[in-house]
């Protein structure tokens, strides 16, 4: 999980190994619906996703994943859910 600020913004990292000799891909998600939905973050797709400028009205109480690929017949995995935070100045 993570807390900001208003106006700040926050990062969600994750850790990850792959053994059989494989790359790692990663894509953040993001749902405002307390998870009933998931979309991809545009662009996110490293292993740390930091947010833009955050706001309550639309920021607090969202939640992030990641799924993580691997090459060479690597299963997909997904993350744990991360609550975002966001409280006023």
């Amino acid at each position: 999980n993570a807390a900001a600020v208003e106006g700040e913004t926050a990062s969600f990292t994750v850790a990850a190994t792959i053994t059989n000799g494989g790359t790692l891909s990663y894509q953040w998600q993001k749902s405002d619906n307390g998870g009933s939905t998931w979309a991809n973050i545009v662009g996110a797709t490293s292993a740390t996703y930091t947010t833009g400028a955050l706001t309550v009205a639309d920021d607090n109480s969202d939640q992030y994943r990641v799924v993580v690929s691997g090459t060479l017949g690597a299963d997909d995995v997904t993350s744990s859910v991360a609550t975002l935070t966001v409280a006023t100045k």
